[in-house]
């Protein structure tokens, strides 16, 4: 599968870039998900996470339309 990495424009995706250091955890937790959903974690991991990325950012999407929007959101994350 070489273009498992790719999107819909021929954009690279890649997980690395995001996740960093933290790569096995996220990785971990998505292959869970996946195994709760009756998903084989062994197949479309990738673009599993990519789906997740893409739902992320439509919620992001229709919950920030504003800068007091962003900033709500970021003052309800901060410790």
């Amino acid at each position: 599968m070489p273009d498992e990495g790719k999107d819909s424009q021929g954009q690279e995706f890649n997980r690395f870039t995001l996740t960093g250091e933290w790569d096995a955890f996220y990785t971990a937790l998505l292959k869970l998900r996946m195994i709760n959903h009756d998903l084989n974690p062994n197949r479309g991991l990738l673009n599993q996470f990519k789906k997740h990325i893409e739902r992320g950012i439509v919620i992001l999407y229709n919950r920030v339309k504003t800068f007091s929007d962003l900033a709500g959101l970021l003052s309800s994350i901060v410790v």
